[in-house]
């Protein structure tokens, strides 16, 4: 009751002011809307980015200030300031500016399951205005027992008719008897192996050059940039079956050779599961702004030194499970495999040029100074005869070179 009579102040407080209600979007879910910005106000506002997990590492926490919304999305951190997180038991856990607005636990730390976490910090070198968050329980970690994946074909808004694809889903372990909650994040790979990988590259004049590294296999990471969320209340047993985290279209994978996805879930409590669905709400929301609340989403923070302070975004405590797939193309089944035509259509087996080196500033873009309209080719075979010049055999650097595409640099969690 005391929240809500708290929460209802504070919306009376700012009614009107739609910046308010601008930047907590912003900042908070990440999306961007449009607003007519001749009516819009400006209030500089405290915003906290801030998670603290149970895995074993350095910690870290975000401050800032909002900024207008006519300039550009550049935050403007927050420097100077004290910052802690105090445990339920009285431990305390300090933290140090690492660089401008970033903050810093002094030690690795790992945060325990049952156990409940307060962030506080003080502006100005601990002169300024005083800040806390509530306290947040520690939920236990839940397993993740499998990825999977199934074919579907999606409507389409902007392109009409159907999009295909795969859904990404996962399924939980076995959970406690009471209803879990959850926040996930994602991170995908694609190996993409060029079908001619060139082994030479020309320079200004008749000479040949070994490439080194030959440009075959590369890698090109995505990553998740919208709310996942999840909860169990009212299912059976407790567990989460098929939670769909990712809709992978087959276009995304008509170049890739090998795919791997790592979903990372974050075991949230019921308070910032409501917060966060909020937020969500809000995105979702196809109508106007004001269609669902005349307000902002207000999170777990306060100001002790001004109780009529708006202070934007949230402080979360969470256990942390990551799992990891891999799949070979052929593993997504026929339904995708059919529709992929990977390098066949652009890199045909008979589309080639032979030239001899003296020829190359022709084709070759290499020598910065020779480009020419017929630069997108690349040496990706050469003999020596006949002689002086020997023969070189080009194709589109598209097929001869999977720069293009991603980075030549292995990840350290890829397995072959």
């Amino acid at each position: 009751l005391m929240l809500k009579t708290r929460i209802m102040r504070k919306t009376k407080i700012i009614e009107g002011r739609a910046a308010l209600l601008l930047w907590c979007l912003v900042t908070c879910s990440g999306c961007a809307v449009e607003l007519d910005k001749g009516f819009l106000s400006y209030e500089k506002l405290v915003v906290v980015d801030g998670i603290l997990t149970d895995e074993n590492k350095t910690q870290e926490i975000k401050l800032s200030y909002s900024t207008p919304i006519n300039e550009p999305d550049i935050k403007a951190p927050i420097s100077g300031a004290q910052v802690w997180i105090e445990v339920d038991n009285g431990e305390i856990i300090d933290f140090e500016e690492d660089r401008e607005g970033v903050y810093l636990s002094l030690e690795p730390y790992q945060a325990i399951a049952g156990a409940s976490y307060k962030l506080i910090f003080v502006l100005d070198a601990g002169n300024g205005s005083r800040y806390e968050s509530s306290y947040e329980l520690m939920s236990k970690p839940t397993s993740i027992e499998e990825i999977g994946q199934r074919y579907a074909n999606l409507p389409s808004s902007t392109l009409g008719g159907n999009i295909s694809g795969l859904w990404i889903f996962i399924d939980t372990g076995e959970l406690s008897s009471d209803p879990s909650f959850f926040r996930y994040e994602w991170n995908e790979t694609h190996q993409i192996v060029a079908p001619y990988p060139t082994k030479y590259y020309w320079k200004r004049g008749a000479k040949s050059n070994d490439r080194v590294p030959v440009p075959d296999t590369c890698y090109r990471e995505n990553f998740s940039n919208s709310l996942i969320l999840s909860n169990t209340s009212g299912i059976s047993g407790n567990r989460a079956f098929d939670v769909p985290l990712r809709f992978l279209p087959v276009d995304n994978l008509d170049l890739t050779n090998r795919y791997s996805i790592e979903v990372t879930q974050y075991s949230i409590n019921d308070k910032s599961y409501a917060y966060y669905n909020k937020l969500r709400e809000f995105n979702e929301s196809s109508g106007s702004l004001f269609d669902k609340q005349q307000g902002i989403v207000l999170g777990n923070l306060s100001s002790v030194s001004d109780e009529n302070e708006i202070v934007l975004g949230y402080f979360e405590v969470s256990s942390v499970t990551r799992f990891r797939k891999f799949y070979n193309i052929d593993e997504f089944g026929v339904e995708v495999t059919s529709q992929i035509s990977g390098f066949s259509q652009q890199c045909k087996a008979s589309d080639f040029i032979s030239t001899t080196l003296d020829s190359l500033s022709f084709y070759n873009p290499d020598d910065p100074i020779e480009k020419r309209r017929n630069a997108p080719y690349r040496i990706y075979l050469w003999e020596p005869s006949p002689s002086p010049y020997g023969t070189s055999y080009l194709r589109l650097a598209a097929c001869v070179s999977c720069t293009r595409y991603g980075k030549l640099e292995k990840p350290t969690y890829w397995i072959d």
